[in-house]
């Protein structure tokens, strides 16, 4: 979570997939969605392609591909 509220959320499936990866996969993952929401440069609403009729995005982190939602809490 960023000092601006933003936070991300994995799709079922994408957490599923996430638990039977390696570790350090799994390191790199989260390293980047959290750089994502933390970024001054980046707006976590724009990054990533929209999925068709989902609230997902399409992110890819090196050969992974990502269904994640960016939403901003309540201050």
């Amino acid at each position: 979570m960023s000092d601006d509220g933003w936070t991300w959320e994995l799709s079922s499936k994408a957490e599923d997939d996430l638990d039977a990866l390696s570790p350090a996969d799994q390191d790199r993952i989260l390293d980047k969605l959290d750089e994502v929401v933390s970024s001054p440069w980046r707006d976590p609403p724009d990054y990533g392609e929209p999925l068709q009729n989902s609230p997902y995005k399409k992110i890819r982190v090196g050969e992974f591909r990502l269904s994640v939602s960016f939403r901003q809490d309540d201050l």
